[in-house]
């Protein structure tokens, strides 16, 4: 499941990042200043008017508190697009009173001084909890989601990632097959662990600042999620997606091919394979997690679904290792994806997994249809070619080429 256009994308940008870092240099400085001037202590004394959007910047020159975070340092993450209430208390606005008013959100206090003092309480906890790493406390806080990350990663760049909308953490996770029910259910603060997990097991990506990485994501590999996209892209997965199992006889007669029909243009057959791959990536994740799901769900068995891993080594003819429900026979998966609907459709099949095929007792081939869709079907073939069977047809198309020059 290597990802080959991740490491291409890394390899094209370890150049750039250089220039990316000078050029976040004054932003890096703001956030630096901010960490200085608000310590414990003075966090501890901190006036509303230093806190407050919508206040004139105080006199001393100190910086204020919400509008540092959001305005000043959105180079290094932004959180706008929701209301001001994401602070627990500000002076201002609303669409229903044109007033400027102190108003704050009820779960924090009873009146606007309470409210205040127990949004103040929830920051001084949060960094106190950031600099233990104290996951389950952050976890905890009251503090809105996206102004927590912001806070985290302000006071602690090099340990808290700066990405704060979930819309946009559950793409990079799926896009990056990091995603499964349990993560995409859990909290953003988690959500942001799994990335960084990810992160420190490159051993390029690993030397980079958090900063550097969220860059890399938006700009280099996946990509945002709100960028334009052209043909040549990789495929975009949706943020949800709920595969479900399908009999492909109930589809038989049906008749589907993600044969794309030429324009005159000469064909992009590294971008064609490029895709591809993803595509079989993305598939191989499905049926990883939906092979788990299988097994962990007959009779209650999920000692079993802890047996179900990815094939060490590609040479091995198959992507996934799986159980049987006798606990000790093995199954081997190989996994072929298409965009098509259900139906009759083309795969290719390497020399190897063909050898394999007809080698290994229990192989298996599971069709992932519709793998760029929300749903997801999921076909079980079983072997077709131990012995084999006359719906599926060999074609050969490839040969392998020797040439030998002469010398003169």
């Amino acid at each position: 499941m290597k990802n080959v256009e991740l490491k291409n994308a890394i390899i094209e940008f370890q150049p750039l990042i250089h220039d990316i870092q000078k050029s976040r240099e004054d932003s890096y400085e703001i956030a630096r200043e901010f960490r200085k001037f608000y310590t414990i202590k003075a966090l501890e004394s901190m006036p509303f008017e230093h806190y407050a959007l919508g206040h004139y910047e105080p006199a001393d020159g100190s910086p204020l508190f919400c509008y540092t975070i959001e305005h000043k340092l959105k180079e290094l993450g932004k959180i706008t697009g929701s209301t001001s209430f994401k602070f627990g208390v500000y002076y201002g606005q609303t669409k229903s009173d044109p007033v400027n008013r102190n108003r704050f959100v009820k779960r924090f206090g009873s009146n606007f001084k309470e409210a205040y003092r127990n949004v103040r309480n929830e920051i001084i906890d949060l960094v106190k909890a950031g600099k233990l790493k104290d996951t389950r406390s952050i976890v905890r806080n009251q503090l809105s989601p996206m102004f927590k990350g912001k806070i985290l990663t302000t006071f602690y760049p090099n340990d808290y990632l700066n990405i704060f909308s979930n819309r946009h953490l559950d793409y990079f996770l799926v896009q990056l097959n990091l995603d499964n029910n349990k993560i995409l259910d859990s909290d953003p603060v988690l959500k942001r662990e799994t990335l960084l997990a990810f992160k420190i097991k490159d051993p390029q990506m690993k030397l980079w600042s958090n900063d550097i990485f969220m860059y890399f994501l938006y700009h280099m590999y996946p990509k945002g999620p709100d960028q334009e996209r052209t043909s040549n892209d990789s495929p975009v997965f949706p943020n949800i997606q709920k595969p479900v199992w399908v009999d492909l006889d109930i589809y038989k007669g049906k008749k589907t091919s993600s044969y794309t029909r030429s324009n005159g243009k000469n064909k992009d057959y590294e971008g064609e394979a490029r895709r591809n791959k993803l595509h079989g990536n993305r598939g191989e994740k499905i049926v990883l997690e939906m092979e788990k799901q299988r097994l962990a769900e007959v009779n209650d068995r999920p000692d079993l679904a802890k047996k179900v891993h990815p094939a060490k080594y590609d040479y091995l003819g198959y992507d996934i290792e799986s159980i049987e429900l006798d606990g000790t026979t093995k199954r081997y998966i190989e996994v072929k994806s298409t965009t098509a609907r259900v139906g009759e459709t083309t795969f290719f099949i390497s020399k190897n997994e063909f050898e394999k095929a007809q080698e290994l007792t229990n192989y298996q081939i599971y069709l992932v249809y519709e793998v760029t869709s929300t749903q997801p079907k999921v076909c079980i073939l079983g072997n077709p070619f131990n012995p084999q069977d006359k719906k599926f047809e060999l074609t050969p198309i490839s040969y392998k080429v020797n040439f030998k020059s002469q010398k003169k």
